[in-house]
């Protein structure tokens, strides 16, 4: 299973690979060959198109539609640990905020507050961030 730490990281990671925010009129976890923070730790062999429009809920009792039951069960599969949605929440709402992908700095923000909510290093985030910086925002 994926620590939380492990979970930032590759959301960072992501994030500063990643040149737009991955929707087609509205967020998606995966359009393409992008994907969002939250479809970036899910593992292609659990990824299903269905649980698209869903969101992580917050916890198991809360996925209380198939397709939220089966967003939740492959973020599981993919190493994500149930009290670990809430972080994945937090991220996922950090990238589908559409004013962070015009204001870098915003996001790189959030990404710092989001570490000190939950207790977690900055070393990758601050390896990462003229990455996220620099990136032209091309959507």
């Amino acid at each position: 299973m994926l620590t939380r730490q492990e979970i930032f990281d590759t959301v960072v990671i992501h994030a500063a690979t990643q040149l737009t925010q991955c929707s087609d009129s509205g967020c998606k976890y995966r359009h393409g060959d992008n994907k969002c923070w939250a479809g970036a730790l899910i593992l292609d062999e659990f990824y299903d198109d269905s649980f698209e429009g869903d969101v992580v809920p917050y916890n198991l009792e809360l996925a209380i539609t198939p397709s939220s039951k089966l967003l939740a069960d492959s973020l599981i599969k993919s190493g994500v640990k149930e009290e670990d949605f809430v972080l994945v929440k937090a991220l996922q709402r950090i990238h589908d905020t559409y004013e962070n992908w015009d204001d870098k700095n915003g996001m790189v923000s959030a990404l710092r507050w989001t570490a000190t909510e939950y207790l977690l290093e900055r070393r990758i985030l601050n390896i990462c961030t003229e990455a996220i910086l620099m990136q032209e925002c091309t959507g």
